[in-house]
């Protein structure tokens, strides 16, 4: 049952602006967000959306406008009920935006003021200061805050180097997928699909990291009596030979001693003792830097290799706990 609070509310908003019907209209709305009502999506209806709160709530606007328009995937957060009285709040503010919008009116700047405040409310401070937000922040805190289900996603990572069960094939649970915009080669293309986003992320490129177990130290290399000879890598337009570098007379005849090399995916990191601090765990071990060898701490090498990642979403996990096709 409406209070007469709420009345007089609906009466002064800028919706009605003292209009007896459009109030009447606001007070319906009001009173089926209380409770739990949404009003389904009707393609007839034309929708106003809501108005710019002093230029800067257009990511809350953008936002419930894109999740409520003519989507009914995110409407099971709307009716669920909580023990604390500020997340039920929000559920009513955003089944009453949600209803406002649904019937063709244009919701004021001071519901959407009551939104930013109880968003405040909910934790999130900024939500309520008159300065730009982010989107997917807005996004990510509404349905975090509202228990909206989580989507599985299986991860799995195919390359050429030693499985990883545990990181190569495992469950992820997102409820916001970052899906960039790829870039176009030449620049000139006009429009990108949703498809080709999608796609690039869920098809991603990617370097993955492999240990390998040091198989020598230089305890073993000097009891052996094999000569160490460290080379140096030199840019196109400077001589291969160096002092470092061994004479060619040495060189193995079917390698051309100008021949450039590529970079290395193979890289030596110095991990220190336990009770070591002067070195970083990961810090780049120098080939001429002895003392850093000579130093209790172990060196490891790590493989740089190209990967491919790919998701797959659990339909079953969705059809179950939020009744999608």
């Amino acid at each position: 049952m409406l209070r007469d609070a709420q009345i007089l509310w609906a009466v002064r908003s800028l919706g009605a602006a003292g209009d007896v019907d459009a109030a009447y209209g606001l007070l319906i709305a009001l009173s089926d967000a209380s409770e739990g009502i949404v009003t389904p999506y009707d393609p007839r209806v034309k929708l106003l959306g809501a108005q710019n709160r002093q230029g800067v709530t257009c990511f809350l606007d953008s936002t419930l406008f894109s999740m409520f328009s003519r989507l009914d995937s995110f409407e099971a957060m709307l009716y669920n009920s909580f023990d604390d009285v500020s997340r039920n709040k929000l559920g009513f503010i955003l089944r009453l935006w949600v209803n406002l919008l649904r019937a063709g009116k244009l919701i004021t700047t001071d519901i959407t003021k009551v939104m930013q405040d109880t968003l405040a409310e909910c934790g999130w401070q900024e939500a309520a200061e008159l300065h730009q937000q982010d989107a997917s922040e807005a996004f990510s805190f509404i349905t975090g805050k509202l228990d909206l289900p989580l989507m599985t996603l299986k991860m799995d990572i195919y390359h050429t180097g030693k499985e990883d069960t545990t990181d190569d094939h495992k469950f992820i649970n997102e409820r916001l997928l970052e899906v960039a915009i790829p870039p176009s080669p030449t620049g000139q293309r006009t429009e990108i699909t949703l498809e080709e986003c999608l796609e690039d992320y869920f098809n991603n490129r990617i370097e993955i990291r492999r240990y390998m177990e040091r198989r020598s130290t230089m305890g073993s290399i000097r009891k052996s009596n094999t000569v160490h000879v460290e080379t140096v890598e030199l840019d196109g337009d400077s001589s291969p030979l160096t002092p470092l570098s061994p004479s060619p007379s040495y060189a193995s005849p079917t390698r051309p001693i100008n021949r450039l090399r590529t970079p290395s995916i193979i890289q030596e990191r110095y991990i220190p003792p336990r009770s070591e601090t002067g070195y970083s765990s990961l810090a780049m071990v120098d080939s001429k830097d002895s003392t850093a060898r000579s130093r209790a701490g172990s060196v490891r090498k790590e493989v740089m290799m190209p990967a491919w990642q790919f998701f797959s979403l659990i339909r079953k996990f969705l059809h179950n706990q939020c009744g999608f096709n």
